[in-house]
């Protein structure tokens, strides 16, 4: 196992240790598990414990527990509006006592979900040090964009800025978040990505004329609205170029709705749910990657406050990336080395395909992009900055001093 791995946060020990709560369980896909897991390693079992809403398993051993005083316990099943809106109380209670049992030095909570309001209660009590994770904002990114949870905003942000101002330490995930939550709640802030610390390697040649303009694209794109526009512009550059247009859609998303609404005038390829290192391997073969966030007022504080994770995922194919998004977002000031990074402003599909058509036109676009995509890796993602504030943040937390705050590597 690599030694990057073989790591503790500081001033976390087995018989003090911290609890990590969050909506997420320990071995869930989502974006916001693949954060968590990046940063702690192999402490959950070993000074970390991972507490969930989200299931009734339990193994202390391996550092797992399950809570059962919400929804979970009641139905069998977990339901995130009944936990949030119902439940929170209790289960703040059942994670006081599970702290008090282990002698927690400390909680940690992602602020997100049922767990907001789990989050909101701890902090109003002051019983534990509290330190809280903000991946998107729970308030313009979560509750007013969705159908269930927009008629109880007014709920999901007073329990926000409880949780917010009664923490200890924060840590989000782009400069502009913090910026925004300390000219609305008067809080400081670290910023904390993805951590990893293996360098990209190269891709293969792209070969354009028997692969086609091929463009990958990973996970969630927040709507389907962008994708027909994408799916346009690769028809009309492909067809300018004199090649076959493919998109190549890894993970739950809209790819069978696209390919019905494209009919055959653009190849759609859909791999559903798998792995990252097999979704890596496939937006390899691909010439472009796809990377949107949504244009509009009401996706003004998501443009700016959010970071997307898929970018962790996408440099690891080394292959360049069209950016479709307005200009002023959290990532506009990616660095554009050697054509890496694409930018498509607009909601035109001409547009679209005038920047696709260059991007595969440019003599230096079949090499790989490896060494531009380090340089991402390297600012954003840098695995030992981002333990070095993570072991900043939970020392003053649990009350280590300084001196002997360091991170223990096994």
């Amino acid at each position: 196992m690599p030694l990057a791995d073989q790591y503790r946060p500081a001033g976390v020990t087995a018989s003090r240790p911290l609890i990590l709560l969050a909506d997420q369980a320990w071995d869930a896909a989502g974006g916001g598990a693949v954060i968590l897991r990046s940063l702690i390693g192999n402490a959950v079992g070993d000074g970390i414990v991972w507490v969930t809403p989200a299931t009734a398993e339990r193994d202390l051993s391996r550092g797992h527990y399950g809570l059962r005083a919400g929804s979970v316990g009641r139905s069998g099943r977990f339901s995130m509006l009944a936990d949030l809106l119902r439940h929170s109380t209790q289960l703040a209670g059942e994670v006081t006592t599970l702290a008090e049992e282990l002698s927690a030095g400390g909680i940690w909570a992602v602020l997100h979900g049922a767990t907001l309001g789990i989050a909101a209660r701890l902090a109003r009590s002051g019983r534990h040090p509290l330190h809280v994770s903000v991946h998107d904002d729970p308030v313009h990114v979560t509750a007013l964009r969705s159908r269930r949870l927009a008629l109880f905003t007014p709920i999901v942000a007073r329990d926000f800025r409880t949780a917010l101002t009664g923490a200890r330490s924060v840590d989000v995930v782009c400069r502009g978040m913090g910026e925004r939550y300390r000219r609305k709640f008067g809080i400081d802030f670290a910023i904390l990505h993805r951590g990893l610390s293996d360098a990209p390697s190269p891709s293969p040649p792209y070969a354009l004329k028997t692969a086609g303009l091929s463009v990958g694209i990973l996970g969630n794109t927040y709507s389907y609205d962008q994708l027909p526009l994408l799916g346009r512009a690769v028809e009309l550059a492909a067809g300018r170029l004199g090649i076959r247009g493919r998109i190549v859609v890894c993970g739950h998303g809209y790819g069978d709705r696209l390919r019905r609404d494209l009919q055959g005038r653009v190849d759609v390829e859909v791999a559903g749910h798998i792995l990252e290192a097999d979704g890596i391997e496939r937006l390899r073969q691909c010439g472009a990657l796809y990377l949107n966030y949504p244009f509009g007022p009401m996706a003004k504080v998501l443009r700016e406050t959010s970071f997307p994770t898929k970018l962790s995922t996408y440099i690891y194919a080394a292959r360049p990336i069209l950016l479709h998004a307005p200009e002023q977002t959290s990532v506009a000031d990616l660095q554009n080395e050697n054509g890496y990074i694409t930018t498509w402003p607009n909601l035109s599909p001409d547009d679209g395909a005038a920047r696709l058509a260059a991007m595969f036109s440019n003599p230096r676009f079949p090499n790989s992009h490896h060494l531009a995509a380090e340089l991402i890796r390297s600012r954003y993602y840098d695995l030992n900055s981002h333990r070095a504030t993570l072991d900043s943040m939970l020392s003053r937390l649990l009350g280590v001093p300084r001196s002997s705050a360091q991170p223990c590597i096994r």
